[in-house]
């Protein structure tokens, strides 16, 4: 399943991205392609707590909106 996040850079080095469904979901990275990649996984660990949600380890993908 696809999970629309918003990725800004804050700093140099620094990428915030964010869940746009769950805006306290937040991962940072010291590139763009690192905040995706833990955005992604905490999303995962979000979505795999919850038992109902009928998710299964590597189906959440992340798509960059803006």
């Amino acid at each position: 399943m696809k999970y629309q996040v918003r990725v800004n850079q804050s700093g140099p080095d620094t990428f915030v991205a964010v869940w746009v469904a769950e805006p306290d979901c937040v991962a940072r990275g010291r590139s763009r392609e690192e905040a995706l990649r833990k955005i992604r996984d905490e999303i995962q660990l979000r979505v795999e707590v919850c038992p109902c949600s009928g998710q299964v380890m590597g189906t959440v993908e992340v798509e960059p909106v803006n």
